[in-house]
């Protein structure tokens, strides 16, 4: 389990110092009163530090992961969203990125701009409340987005296709803007506008965005253990009050962690078969899927 902690103490940076060998002594001196730091763990074992302050609108950070770290795109996304929902800003600048490949900020939309790095932050994303994302940034709470467009609808009424969408390719290093995965799917399909997102249009699209999904149509148990052989996807179901979309990633062996399938709810951790049992209204339904290691080899 990855966490971020509040490092505001002179007695928690000490700690940070001594878990990061490489982190250098004033990391955490910032003379800004707005200023915030943070020590990132992996299951309570220190792997990592931020600070940032923010100025005129623009937030300065700067992020140290140890050498052997793992999950530094997981963690970096969860630093993100955290000085996201804390400054607001229009945009995000990075001068101090140690232990962090170069590609993982180009696939969190930051670009070079001179000495630094910069991701300008989508309007979109002050339309949100910062409750609809979880603690990674993924939107979990569909039912607060009437005020964003999809189609002749709105996001709330006919969106759960291009969430999931969303989610999914931020999971994989592949984030998009929320606007541009509303934008492009609502294009993609012939009837989208109409009758909400079809899933061979959706299937379609993430492939020409470069993810490796298949596609899978079966029973409930069928589909159970196609998810348990996958890294991640997004199921398509019928509940009691129509068809819906939910991405999802494998935490465990047996367990997936589910996005946007009950509105709100945080975490939402279960195995596959109880997820059928419980939300899913049909005996069939459709399976969006990135295969795992073991299946593709």
């Amino acid at each position: 389990m990855i966490s971020i902690q509040p490092a505001s103490t002179k007695t928690e940076q000490t700690i940070c110092r001594g878990r990061i060998r490489d982190l250098e002594a004033d990391f955490f001196d910032i003379p800004v009163d707005n200023a915030v730091m943070y020590r990132i763990a992996d299951n309570r074992v220190t792997c990592g530090a931020a600070a940032a302050f923010c100025i005129n609108d623009v937030a300065f950070l700067k992020v140290h992961f140890s050498e052997n770290a793992k999950a530094k795109d997981e963690m970096f996304r969860m630093v993100m969203h955290q000085i996201i929902s804390v400054y607001h800003p229009s945009r995000i600048l990075m001068d101090h990125f140690c232990g962090i490949d170069e590609n993982i900020l180009r696939m969190s939309m930051f670009y070079p701009l001179g000495s630094v790095y910069a991701r300008d932050i989508e309007p979109w994303r002050y339309r949100i409340e910062d409750q609809v994302f979880d603690r990674q940034g993924n939107i979990i709470n569909q039912g607060k987005l009437k005020d964003l467009p999809f189609g002749w609808f709105n996001t709330k009424d006919k969106g759960c296709g291009w969430i999931a969408a969303y989610n999914l390719l931020r999971m994989n290093g592949r984030e998009h803007t929320m606007e541009s995965c509303a934008f492009a799917l609502e294009h993609y399909g012939l009837r989208t506008k109409l009758f909400g997102q079809e899933v061979f249009s959706l299937f379609t699209w993430l492939k020409r965005e470069g993810l490796p999904v298949r596609i899978f149509v079966g029973l409930k148990h069928q589909c159970s253990e196609k998810m348990l052989k996958s890294s991640s996807g997004i199921l398509l179901y019928t509940h009691k009050r129509g068809g819906h979309y939910t991405a999802y990633r494998k935490v465990s062996k047996d367990h997936l962690q589910f996005y946007n399938a009950v509105y709100g709810l945080r975490d939402m951790v279960v195995a596959p078969d109880q997820f059928m049992n419980k939300y899913v209204f049909l005996p069939w339904t459709t399976l969006i899927y990135i295969p795992d290691h073991e299946e593709t080899e």
